[in-house]
C-alpha cells in the first residue's frame, strides 16, 4: 500500500485494487478503508497464498484471510439485499468522435436527463447550443481557459467550469493548488465532474464528494492501446471510485469502456468497443461521501503510524530483559 501511494505521487497511480473493479460485494468496503485499504487487502491475500505455497499447507494466515473475506462478502450481499433506492436519474453516456448532436438527440428520444460527453469534444458554444436545441442537461467537456468540464442547462445556460486537476503526459496544467474544485448545482441536486486522468487520483473524487455531490460525471480520452488496453484499465477505476464515495459515477470515453456505476460501485450500463451510447437510471448518491472521503490519503498514515506501533512493540517484547 505505501508503495503504491508512493508511486502516485510519482505520477504512476496504478493500484492492485483495479482487480476487483467487478467485485460489488467486496467494494463497498472502499468506502470505509479506501481504495488504498482494498489494495492491501489484495497484498495480504497474495502474501498468504504465497506462504501457503511455500510451507504446503492451509497456515493460520490463509485460514483467516478466507473467513475475513467471507464475511465481507456476506455483508455487502446483505446491504445490497436491503438497499431501498431513492431518487433516480436517467443518465447516458456517449462514445462517440462524431456528430454528438444525433446521439443526444438519441439518448434524449430513450428519456435521458442528464447526458455526458467525452472529453475536449466540442467549445462551450457547441455544447450550450446542443443543450438548448435537445432540451436535456449536459455535461462535456471543452477547452475553455483550459481542460474544462461544464453543465449545460435545457436553457442553454453553462455552469462555471471544472478544470482537470491531474493532467496526463505533456498535457499542460488547467488546475494550480488553491484554485477551486467546482461542482455543479442542479434540479436534481448537486452533480460533480473530473476529467480522465483525474479517477486515477484520491483527491478530485473526494473533493467532490465533499461538494455534496450526488453523481460525478467523467469525460474522458484514453490514449489508444492494442485492444483497448489502456481504456479496460482506466476503466476500471470507475467502479472503485463510485464505491470508495458513494456516488454514482459516469464515464463518457471516446472509443471504449464508457460505462455508469452506481454508489455501490455496480455497473448499470457498459459501452463495448463497438457501441455510441449508454444509459442507465441511476438511483442518485445522498452527497454525505464516505468515512474514505473525509480521512482521504491520510488512511496511508494511519496505517503506518500502526504499523509503526507494532513493530515497536515487537522489538521492545524482543529485547532481553535486565
Amino acid at each position: 500500500m505505501l508503495t503504491e501511494w508512493l508511486a502516485a505521487r510519482l505520477d504512476y497511480p496504478f493500484t492492485l485494487a483495479l482487480v476487483l473493479w467487478r467485485d460489488a460485494p467486496l467494494l463497498w468496503l472502499a468506502g470505509w478503508v479506501g481504495v488504498w485499504g482494498l489494495s492491501f487487502l489484495v497484498w495480504a491475500t497474495n502474501a498468504a497464498l504465497a506462504l501457503a505455497a511455500t510451507e504446503r499447507r492451509l497456515n493460520a494466515p490463509l485460514k483467516v484471510l478466507a473467513g475475513g473475506l467471507l464475511a465481507l462478502h456476506l455483508l455487502g450481499w446483505l446491504q445490497h439485499a436491503l438497499i431501498r433506492e431513492g431518487e433516480t436519474l436517467r443518465v447516458a453516456v456517449v462514445q462517440w468522435q462524431g456528430d454528438y448532436a444525433a446521439l443526444i438527440a438519441q439518448a434524449k428520444a430513450q428519456g435521458a436527463q442528464l447526458v455526458v460527453l467525452p472529453e475536449a469534444c466540442c467549445s462551450s458554444d457547441e455544447g450550450s447550443r446542443w443543450a438548448r436545441q435537445m432540451q436535456v442537461w449536459l455535461i462535456f467537456g471543452a477547452s475553455y481557459g483550459g481542460n474544462a468540464a461544464i453543465l449545460a442547462a435545457p436553457d442553454g445556460t453553462l455552469s462555471e467550469p471544472y478544470y482537470k486537476m491531474y493532467p496526463f503526459g505533456n498535457e499542460p496544467p488547467s488546475w494550480e493548488a488553491g484554485d477551486p474544485v467546482r461542482a455543479f448545482p442542479s434540479p436534481f441536486g448537486t452533480l460533480g465532474a473530473v476529467i480522465c486522468y483525474d479517477t486515477m487520483f484520491t483527491e478530485p473524487c473526494r473533493r467532490q464528494a465533499l461538494n455534496g455531490a450526488r453523481l460525478i460525471a467523467v469525460p474522458t480520452f484514453d490514449p489508444y492501446a492494442p485492444g483497448y488496453l489502456l481504456h479496460h484499465l482506466h476503466g476500471a477505476t470507475t467502479t472503485l471510485r463510485a464505491a470508495e464515495h458513494h456516488v454514482p459515477l459516469a464515464r463518457a470515453e471516446e472509443r471504449a469502456a464508457s460505462m455508469i456505476a452506481d454508489a455501490w460501485g455496480r455497473v448499470r450500463a457498459y459501452a463495448p468497443p463497438e457501441a455510441q451510447l449508454a444509459i442507465a437510471d441511476v438511483p442518485l448518491g445522498s452527497g454525505r461521501g464516505t468515512l474514505a472521503s473525509r480521512v482521504g490519503d491520510g488512511y496511508v498514515l494511519l496505517c503506518l503510524l500502526l504499523a509503526a506501533g507494532i513493530g515497536y512493540t515487537h522489538r521492545r517484547r524482543e529485547q532481553p530483559q535486565p
